[in-house]
C-alpha cells in the first residue's frame, strides 16, 4: 500500500481518536448543524451515536472510494470519465496507465474527504465548546471549493493518460 493511500486512514483514526476522547468533555446538547458563520442551527442530545456518526460516515465512504479503486483494475467501467470509451476499448494490458491514474484520483479524494470530515468534526467541536469562528468556516469552504480545480486537473491527467495509451495501442496495430 502506498503513502498516499494509507494517508486517508490514519486521518479516519485521527477523527476517530479525538471524537472518541472528546466525547466526555461535550454538553448534553451538541450541534448537529452550523451555517457558513459557525452558528449552531440544530442540536441534538449528545449520544456515542449522535457524536459518532461523522466518524461513520467517513469510513463508509473511505471505504467506498478505497474499494472502488480496487476495483478498477479488474473493473474500469465504474470510473466515469470523458475518454472512458478509449480505455474500455484498448486491451487490458494497455490500461495499467490509466488505471494508475485512476487509482490517485481515488486516493486523493479519499485524502480530501478525509480533512473535510475532520474539519467539520473540529468545527462541531468548537461550537460544542460555545467558540464559534467564521474562520474555520471559511477554511473549510475554500478547502472544498478548492477541490473542483484540483479533481480538474486530475480528470485532464487522466484522460491525457487515455490518449497516450489509445495512441500507443494504435501505433502497435499497424
Amino acid at each position: 500500500m502506498t503513502p498516499l493511500r494509507l494517508l486517508p486512514w490514519a486521518l479516519w483514526l485521527a477523527l476517530v481518536a479525538f471524537s472518541v476522547t472528546t466525547y466526555e468533555l461535550l454538553p448534553a446538547d451538541i450541534p448537529q448543524q452550523i451555517n457558513a458563520a459557525g452558528d449552531i442551527t440544530r442540536t441534538t442530545a449528545r449520544t456515542p451515536v449522535s457524536w459518532g456518526m461523522l466518524p461513520a460516515i467517513a469510513l463508509f465512504t473511505l471505504a467506498l472510494t478505497q474499494g472502488i479503486g480496487t476495483l478498477l483494475p479488474s473493473r474500469p467501467e465504474l470510473f466515469n470519465f470523458p475518454s472512458k470509451d478509449k480505455l474500455l476499448a484498448l486491451p487490458p494490458a494497455a490500461r495499467a496507465p490509466v488505471i494508475a491514474q485512476m487509482r490517485i484520483f481515488m486516493d486523493i479524494t479519499s485524502l480530501l474527504m478525509m480533512v473535510i470530515m475532520l474539519g467539520v468534526q473540529w468545527m462541531l467541536w468548537q461550537s460544542a465548546q460555545g467558540r464559534t469562528s467564521s474562520t474555520s468556516s471559511a477554511v473549510l469552504l475554500v478547502v472544498s471549493f478548492g477541490l473542483a480545480p484540483l479533481l480538474l486537473v486530475l480528470v485532464w491527467r487522466l484522460n491525457s493518460a487515455t490518449e497516450r495509451a489509445h495512441a500507443a495501442w494504435q501505433a502497435s496495430q499497424r
